[in-house]
């Protein structure tokens, strides 16, 4: 079952971050893609560095608790709070200094937009941290199936906001629609893994 529901949560994950480059080539110039993608590789950095080691140990946890018949509600809350308190200050550095951050990394003063990305985009990947973090609490209550249905219903209104606000709007209120639009998303989801995790 888990190869059955894994293999198509990766494409649709795939999926919603083709479409968001995808309508930015198409109604953007090339520099907002580029803009993006250096986006993309800064806020993504934390993942490797901190969300992948705070995912594994929960991942070794949830299978000793599973395997003793333990809750996972408890381990769940606390890998939360956990991936919380090492991301949070984070973002208010993508926010305010996102700008001068990205400038002074590449040492190029063009690069000052890709900075106003970073800070667009900061809060749907502190969301996205605190998903990644527990995650796989779907695999040992057996709900792949459901998470699948969540991320297809994500990517669909991922895409048609995407749609809708780059035909009619500028490319940070593009931007700012759907890192909103995800953010919430991730919020619900993450309450639902809570949830599942105390039933």
């Amino acid at each position: 079952e888990f190869p059955l529901h894994n293999l198509p949560q990766s494409v649709v994950d795939v999926l919603q971050i083709s479409a968001l480059v995808y309508v930015v080539s198409l109604h953007f110039d090339a520099a907002k893609l580029g803009f993006l993608y250096v986006a993309f590789r800064i806020l993504e950095a934390p993942i490797g560095l901190l969300i992948a080691p705070i995912s594994q140990l929960f991942l070794q946890a949830a299978g000793e608790a599973s395997h003793e018949g333990k809750p996972l509600a408890p381990l769940v809350r606390t890998t939360l709070v956990r991936t919380m308190v090492l991301t949070v200050g984070i973002i208010p550095v993508f926010v305010f200094w996102g700008e001068p951050l990205v400038v002074f990394v590449f040492n190029k003063p063009e690069m000052r937009e890709a900075g106003t990305v970073v800070a667009l985009l900061s809060f749907w990947y502190f969301t996205d941290y605190l998903k990644a973090s527990v995650i796989q609490v779907v695999v040992f209550l057996k709900r792949q199936k459901e998470l699948l249905i969540y991320s297809c219903v994500r990517t669909v209104l991922s895409i048609s906001v995407l749609a809708f606000f780059s035909s009619h709007y500028s490319f940070v209120i593009t931007l700012t629609a759907i890192s909103a639009t995800i953010s919430i998303y991730n919020l619900l989801l993450v309450f639902w893994l809570q949830r599942i995790a105390r039933s």
